[in-house]
């Protein structure tokens, strides 16, 4: 729930409010503050993750360590059909999406043919969300 003061920080507060929450209530005369509840598609999440590809050698040996890199490039929830936000993964691969509840397919666009990093299909549904996303670089 947000409390929000119809009188008491002025008509700066109010016009802010209107914006992010569709509505004021009060006449401004001395009124208390007002609750209101979000509906649920006002309630966002937050999806972070990591996008890293692998392998990185031609051969992995167990005394030779070959970790995966990180991906450059630009994550994208899917939803029914259409994109809904995106946004471009860091130097270290990470990324972060705030998006409604809901189910998502992430995707991942590189720019290139590889590394190939197929959709993971996530659930938004309560506050925090890790989807990490592994690439394959096409090494063998």
């Amino acid at each position: 729930m947000i409390s929000r003061p119809s009188r008491a920080l002025g008509p700066a507060l109010c016009l802010g409010t209107v914006l992010a929450l569709g509505g004021c209530a009060g006449n401004g005369a001395g009124d208390t503050p007002t609750t209101v509840t979000p509906t649920s598609a006002s309630v966002t999440f937050l999806v972070v993750g990591n996008v890293h590809a692998g392998p990185t050698c031609p051969v992995e040996r167990p005394d030779q360590p070959c970790a995966d890199v990180p991906v450059r490039g630009t994550v994208s929830a899917w939803r029914d059909g259409q994109s809904v936000e995106s946004t471009t993964t860091d130097a270290g691969g990470n990324y972060s999406l705030v998006l409604p509840s809901g189910r998502y397919e992430l995707r991942v666009d590189t720019g290139a043919e590889l590394p190939r990093c197929e959709p993971v299909t996530v659930e938004v549904v309560d506050g925090y969300l890790e989807a990490d996303i592994s690439c394959d670089t096409g090494i063998r």
